[in-house]
């Protein structure tokens, strides 16, 4: 925490202009750029602010900085106009602080050409100073983040830190309270599926014999780094309680290693 003092003190003259300029009203279709580069549950998290955002700003330009895996997630909805594909640094799981990874061209080049996009709004709910000076190097206008230690001082824009027991979703909407806030109440995260992908789906569930009628809830219980693997004796009991509900069926989706085989035996 001392750490972070010492780079608020140092970064926050560095923001000191674009807070003073942050004052003109912003156009009525802003070019908007959403900060969500992590994983696929971080994507999924961020799918109701985008909702909003849109409902906000329906002539905006939303582009989001992301992950391939991200375009995937959220593009068959058609809320975002454009992905930026990126692979930042400190979303690695090991090499993290190498600093090849930092200087590489392809990373480079990609924040080069953010800086000239001259876009009116970054928004940024990871409450981390890496993502902090990324929004100040690639320049817009106003930058919308939580006011906490680690580079709040380069945000135009700070939001009352949410404490330690808020919701992603909820961190996410509060990023439009600078903006006017949501129009209507909080969607839920919903995913849509391309019509290839949402075919292909539709055939095998009437392979499995099952109908409009059936309730289906899916598990995909494996995780890449296994420390962040659910344990399946809890995966268990939650697919044995959710199958014991009447026209309920649990579809468990098995990692190739085998990981998630054993949820057969719940009714799964």
């Amino acid at each position: 925490m001392r750490a972070l003092a010492v780079a608020d003190a140092l970064l926050s003259p560095l923001g000191l202009a674009s807070r003073l300029r942050r004052r003109k009203p912003l156009p009525d279709a802003p070019r908007i750029l959403v900060l969500e580069f992590w994983h696929i549950g971080d994507a999924v998290m961020a799918d109701p602010m985008l909702r909003a955002l849109r409902a906000r700003f329906p002539r905006a330009e939303i582009s989001v900085l992301c992950k391939a895996s991200a375009r995937v997630l959220l593009e068959p909805s058609g809320i975002v106009d454009r992905f930026i594909e990126i692979d930042v640094p400190w979303t690695a799981f090991e090499g993290k602080y190498e600093w090849r990874r930092y200087t590489d061209r392809g990373f480079r080049a990609v924040i080069r050409a953010l800086r000239r996009e001259h876009f009116d709004v970054t928004l940024d709910s990871r409450m981390d100073i890496r993502s902090n000076v990324l929004a100040w190097i690639i320049g817009a206008r106003r930058r919308v983040g939580f006011d906490v230690p680690g580079g709040r001082g380069l945000l135009t824009d700070r939001v009352a830190d949410p404490g330690d027991r808020s919701h992603k979703v909820e961190d996410w909407l509060a990023m439009l309270e600078p903006l006017g806030g949501a129009t209507g109440p909080a969607h839920p995260p919903v995913l849509e599926a391309y019509d290839s992908v949402q075919a292909r789906v539709d055939a095998h569930l009437r392979k499995l014999g099952l109908t409009s009628r059936t309730t289906l809830v899916a598990m995909h219980p494996s995780a890449r780094q296994v420390v962040r693997r659910w344990s399946l004796e809890r995966f268990a009991e939650v697919a044995a309680a959710i199958a014991a509900t009447p026209d309920t069926r649990v579809l468990v989706f098995v990692d190739p290693d085998g990981y998630g085989e054993t949820l057969k035996t719940t009714g799964a």
